[in-house]
């Protein structure tokens, strides 16, 4: 229609165009069109190309149907994100050095100590962080509190550190999103070891005596500060693997390598956690509130090495008899507090899960440890030494969270009280050894950039879910990136608009650009018109 339209002005202008020569001109600007519309088409989810049949339509899902899966999700399951205070605050405000920090400076290097100080400034930007995990869709934002930042040694508290946490909680809240709490996820401040020698960090979690009772008077300050605002609480994040690779292997903070130190570290952790949640249950009743601990869920018998005490009161009878005196006891009084400490399961089931063994995972917890509410509070899949492109089309993340929320589907439908799932990290942040090098964000935080932020296809998969719909959220540049141009920042812009629509629409624009681009060029070619063109010309004109 655009070419008539062309050739029509042109010869009522009697411009010495040749018509044939026009007309073909048109024809390959509008073949350039459809070529320009045919590539803004939504690419489909396999590269492979096979034959449609009629019997198709009963199989493939149409858009109501994932719109409907959305919903469900969105409706029966809390659907939220993580992070961790050590790996994404960096340390300014004055939080004292963590074991962490030392631990970087012996064993792994400066430049990763360098890392862990800067993190990826959440510290100054939780603000429109936070605006993008709220603007995803997430009902609830799984975060942790950094020890070192808010208690001295003294047992005094450093109220600094306590307003940045209540901004933050402040933040979350405004934005109709759940804040959800760990009040320890493995950055212990270096004043818990021994001499201050955070090197070899002797005590900490290898003494009782000492460790249990700082805990709780850090939790107690902590609920004291932001329990009215606060409703679901964790102790510890994982506490097997902070025992087993810190303690036993020495591969992670405080880089301690004994058997023995590995089970007494597990053994005071849960202590302290039973310890706190006695001391929120009772000081802190009225803030009717949650309390459990985060564990690890990928294997059945690690599992059982802290879900049974925190159910049953002691270790199981395998455990005791292979390790013996190696494995500590825990008191009576200690036994009924631990079987009273865990209001919900919160699992850590992080990416070495399939999605039926996380299924079987889930039916397992139930089975042998009852019908606790379960919740899924750290899953992710870990990226290293991949391009930016890459890293922003991550087809591999969008299927593990497709096959993770699939499982919990499964697992619910077949009468498991699961009740929510959290993807962590939101953002790259910088890994326990690793560092920035590997990525498990739904955000990309580039570090060549000033940090600057750039939502993965991830999240804007996830997002769909969170939000019930098949709409994509608006989450900035999840795929132009860093382009500049006058015309992708306008793309970018329509970020809130179904893509579809916004493909058509460059596609649109490619097309008319395309022929008016032709139309300019011919319009400067001399050639003879003839009489009979002249005739044609005036008939074209007759309606």
């Amino acid at each position: 229609g655009l070419c008539v339209v062309v050739v029509t002005m042109k010869r009522r202008k009697r411009a010495r165009d040749d018509v044939s020569s026009m007309t073909l001109a048109c024809a390959v600007a509008c073949g350039v069109a459809i070529v320009a519309c045919a590539a803004a088409t939504p690419a489909t989810a396999s590269s492979t190309t096979r034959v449609f049949t009629p019997t198709d339509a009963l199989d493939r899902p149409a858009v109501d149907d994932a719109d409907a899966v959305r919903r469900a999700f969105a409706r029966d399951f809390t659907l939220g994100v993580g992070t961790s205070a050590y790996q994404v605050e960096g340390a300014e405000g004055g939080r004292a050095p963590s074991v962490w920090d030392a631990f970087a400076r012996a064993k792994v290097g400066s430049a990763r100590a360098s890392e862990y100080a800067r993190g990826i400034d959440f510290y100054r930007r939780y603000v429109d962080d936070i605006d993008m995990v709220a603007s995803s869709g997430a009902k609830e934002f799984k975060m942790s509190l950094s020890w070192a930042r808010l208690m001295r040694e003294d047992g005094s508290v450093n109220e600094e550190g306590f307003e940045y946490y209540k901004d933050v909680v402040r933040e979350v809240l405004a934005r109709d999103v759940t804040p959800r709490v760990a009040l320890f996820h493995w950055d212990a401040p270096t004043w818990l070891c021994k001499g201050n020698d955070a090197v070899t960090c002797d005590g900490a979690w290898l003494d009782k005596d000492v460790i249990v009772g700082h805990f709780e008077r850090y939790a107690d300050a902590v609920f004291s500060r932001l329990g009215d605002a606060v409703k679901i609480w964790t102790t510890i994040e994982d506490p097997l693997t902070l025992a087993s690779l810190g303690y036993g292997a020495g591969v992670h903070a405080p880089g301690r390598r004994s058997v023995k130190e590995k089970m007494l570290a597990a053994h005071n952790m849960l202590i302290a956690h039973a310890r706190v949640a006695k001391l929120y249950k009772e000081k802190y009743k009225r803030q009717r509130g949650q309390i459990s601990i985060d564990l690890k869920a990928g294997d059945a018998e690690a599992l059982a090495w802290f879900a049974r005490p925190l159910v049953y009161g002691d270790y199981p009878d395998r455990m005791r008899a292979e390790l013996g005196d190696v494995l500590p006891s825990f008191s009576e009084d200690e036994k009924a507090a631990l079987t009273q400490s865990m209001d919900f399961f919160a699992l850590n089931v992080g990416s070495k899960l399939k999605p039926f063994q996380l299924r079987e995972a889930l039916k397992s917890v139930q089975a042998r440890y009852g019908d606790k509410e379960i919740f899924v509070t750290d899953d992710g899949v870990l990226d290293q030494g991949q391009a930016m492109d890459a890293c922003l089309n991550d087809q591999a993340r969008i299927e593990h969270i497709d096959g993770s929320l699939d499982a919990l589907r499964e697992a619910k439908e077949k009468g498991v009280n699961v009740a929510g799932y959290f993807y962590r990290a939101m953002f790259d942040d910088v890994d326990w050894v690793e560092g920035v090098s590997a990525r498990r964000g739904l955000v990309y935080i580039d570090h060549k950039d000033n940090l600057r932020r750039y939502p993965k296809l991830s999240l804007e998969h996830y997002a769909s879910y969170m939000r019930g719909e098949m709409v994509k959220p608006n989450l900035g540049a999840a795929i132009r990136r860093q382009s500049s141009s006058t015309a992708d920042a306008f793309f970018v812009s329509l970020g809130d608009k179904r893509s579809g629509e916004t493909l058509a629409l460059r596609g649109f624009i490619t097309a008319i650009s395309a022929v008016f681009v032709t139309a300019v060029l011919l319009r400067s070619a001399p050639v003879v018109i003839h009489d009979d063109d002249a005739q044609r010309e005036r008939q074209s004109l007759i309606i």
